[in-house]
């Protein structure tokens, strides 16, 4: 949790930011963005995982998990704010 006043003071990170988390697993690093008010897109290869994220953080509107690699994330050009991976 502490990473987020380091990438508010030093990349512009504000609570309206999109973040997108590439390989966002079960959504541990999601959580936290979703918590300090961000809409997170989360990119996971792992049908599995994907499936752990939406269960684990189905209380947050503002996440929308996509079925993506770093190299083929599907998000448009310029949609997000933030990229962490």
């Amino acid at each position: 949790r502490e990473i987020i006043p380091l990438l508010a003071a030093n990349c512009g990170l504000k609570p309206d930011s999109v973040v997108a988390d590439v390989g966002c697993g079960t959504g541990i690093s999601s959580r936290m963005f979703l918590e300090n008010g961000n809409r997170v897109i989360g990119v996971e290869p792992n049908a599995a995982m994907r499936e752990a994220a939406i269960s684990q953080l189905a209380e947050y509107w503002r996440l929308s998990i996509v079925d993506g690699t770093s190299a083929e994330t599907t998000l448009p050009d310029a949609s997000v704010d933030l990229v962490t991976a």
